[in-house]
């Protein structure tokens, strides 16, 4: 009733005002022979304004949420015993009879009115929100023509109400010979109404999604509950309401077999499902298991928590008395067992000693999964049994890495033969390849961590090396001095200095120590030391080198060396000398004769 946009309070307000007028109509009925067809026809329009007011008001406040099956469940059984009690009470009250011979019956006192003016009243009050409830459980997961199904049911049975209302025909679809053109036409939609009542009766898939329990304990309570829908009809509707409406009659009478259709096949559903329901079960516990394992995989870091976490999950879910890991390190030189916290440490060498023996190096050698459906019929493995006797039937499949490395192994046991199924092998296949990616996380994070350590490092050493290169270069009168450096990595043992003598000159060092990286870097800065002591003790470049090559040769390794040229820049002469040990040659510009050449004296490097 989505069309009806009428406020609660005022809804309510006019469903009393209406009934209290039906019921006025009804009493001057009783004690006057008066017949007036026009009152009749307003009267049951005002009865069915009350049940679509009713509609209205239950639409805008629903008693539970369309996807909440337990509540709309509980409301329905609440709202099915009430209807009941009110039934029992008023007819305790009142003793209502009525005459039967003619259609409608009629009530024989006013005690018989009063209680067939409560009853309607009542039941549309009950089955407005109870049919509702049903609705929203057809809508649990709605298909195309779910709404169709619903309006196509309306129109016949608005059709059936009109056509029963203006030619008092009762709607019991006793098709005969003797019925008139407007009985067969209002039993016809009737009918038609029922069909697609009954189509939508078949919408239960809201049990498919119950647990076990659930459809256990829904599935008995629905044998009362449906038993107790097939008689409310009989015991409060059948000869009360068409006494005092027939439009009330004719909702009444459709409400009551919707409600019938649909108990009765959600009591046939459920039982279906009962077989599967613990298959069921443990699929959705396996999909949550793994979407939690997965979540957890990518946040939690810690590889031997996770890996405990797929032990326990495991032995959850496949009932199974053992789950444990070998983990191969260091070129399956070591082993590593990591178990959900149930095995002692007694159990666990046992295990080791016999299984990862026996069943390891089958696993090992074919890289696939390994099967022992009976321990006690394997003479080898016998011995399992009797170390352990929760030990019947084993199950181990490889953990292997991204490339194809074998990491571990996962071992299942079960304490009865032939305890695990193919579809609890593919289980343990899922959980050993989380645990693979576990260990790959964790053996990426550790590398990932140390690069990004040794980076840090790298970068604090360059930093550190290139503040002992000169960080200005000397100004001296009538001589352009530049400078560059480029390293190949984050250190090396490139090298260029000063060392300004006075103002007649000043000494220049460039070198560079074979390799790359820290070593180079940590002899860059010992050959520094060396030279910055050698140049305040000596002037001449050759004697400078000749000197560091003494001292450097007995500290470098026999394959390492470095290649260095030493200059000294005289002002007052104009003069550049310089020595040359394995060095690159001397680019020299001469201006007059705007020519350039190499300059490559002999000299060997230092420290060879």
């Amino acid at each position: 009733m989505r069309g009806i946009n009428i406020p609660s309070k005022i809804a309510i307000a006019l469903i009393l005002f209406f009934s209290l007028v039906t019921f006025s109509y009804d009493v001057v009925q009783l004690y006057s022979s008066v017949t007036i067809r026009a009152w009749d026809l307003i009267q049951e329009g005002l009865s069915l304004l009350v049940v679509l007011l009713t509609y209205a008001v239950f639409g805008k406040r629903p008693l539970a949420k369309e996807n909440d099956v337990t509540a709309n469940l509980k409301n329905f059984a609440v709202l099915l015993v009430a209807l009941y009690v009110f039934s029992f009470l008023f007819k305790q009250i009142f003793d209502p009879s009525f005459s039967i011979t003619t259609f409608p019956q009629t009530p024989d006192s006013i005690s018989s009115l009063i209680y067939s003016n409560l009853i309607s009243l009542a039941g549309i009050i009950l089955l407005v929100p109870m049919t509702l409830t049903v609705r929203n459980l057809i809508k649990f997961k709605r298909k195309k023509r779910t709404n169709l199904y619903f309006i196509l049911a309306l129109i016949g049975a608005l059709v059936a109400t009109a056509l029963t209302v203006v030619y008092h025909t009762p709607l019991d679809l006793g098709f005969n010979s003797d019925m008139t053109l407007p009985a067969m036409v209002a039993n016809g939609a009737f009918a038609a109404s029922l069909f697609f009542l009954f189509l939508l009766s078949f919408r239960n898939s809201w049990i498919t999604y119950l647990n076990r329990k659930q459809k256990i304990y829904f599935f008995f309570a629905s044998i009362p509950i449906s038993w107790l829908v097939i008689y409310i009809f009989d015991f409060a509707f059948s000869d009360a309401v068409p006494a005092h409406s027939l439009a009330q009659a004719a909702y009444a009478n459709l409400a009551w077999l919707f409600l019938v259709f649909y108990s009765l096949m959600s009591s046939l559903n459920l039982l279906l499902h009962l077989p599967s329901a613990r298959v069921f079960d443990r699929k959705i516990k396996e999909i949550s298991s793994l979407q939690n394992l997965t979540r957890a995989v990518s946040v939690e870091l810690d590889s031997q928590k996770l890996i405990r976490m797929v032990a326990e999950m495991g032995s959850e879910i496949l009932e199974s008395a053992l789950i444990w890991f070998e983990l191969i390190e260091d070129g399956r030189q070591k082993r590593r067992t990591i178990t959900n916290g149930e095995i002692d440490s007694q159990t666990i060498a046992h295990l080791q000693q016999l299984a990862f023996a026996e069943i390891g190096d089958r696993v090992i050698r074919s890289g696939k999964a390994v099967v022992v459906n009976n321990v006690l019929a394997d003479p080898e493995l016998a011995p399992l049994h009797q170390s352990n006797p929760r030990v019947e039937s084993l199950v181990a499949l490889p953990m292997s890495s991204v490339e194809g490395e074998l990491m571990g192994i996962l071992f299942a046991a079960h304490a009865k033969a032939f305890g695990f199924d193919p579809d609890d092998i593919n289980l343990l296949e899922a959980f050993a390849n989380q645990a693979s990616i576990a260990l790959e996380n964790a053996k990426l994070l550790k590398h990932s961590l140390e690069r990004e350590r040794m980076e840090k490092e790298l970068q604090i050493a360059r930093e550190v090396q290139l503040r002992l290169l000169p960080q200005t270069t000397p100004a001296f009168p009538g001589v352009e001095i530049d400078t560059l450096t480029i390293t190949a990595y984050e250190v090396g043992g490139d090298y260029y200095d000063f060392y300004m003598m006075n103002e007649d000159g000043f000494s220049v060092f460039i070198g560079d120590v074979s390799g790359k990286g820290t070593s180079a870097a940590f002899y860059m800065a010992e050959t520094k030391g060396i030279i910055q002591s050698l140049a305040q003790m000596h002037q001449s470049p050759k004697e400078i080198l000749l000197q560091a090559n003494q001292i450097l040769h007995r500290s470098l390794e026999k394959k390492s060396f470095i290649s260095i040229l030493a200059g000294r820049f005289e002002a007052r002469a104009n003069r550049f000398r310089f020595a040359r040990a394995g060095h690159c040659p001397v680019v020299y510009f001469d201006s007059q004769k705007k020519q350039t050449r190499t300059l490559v004296p002999n000299g060997m490097a230092v420290g060879l």
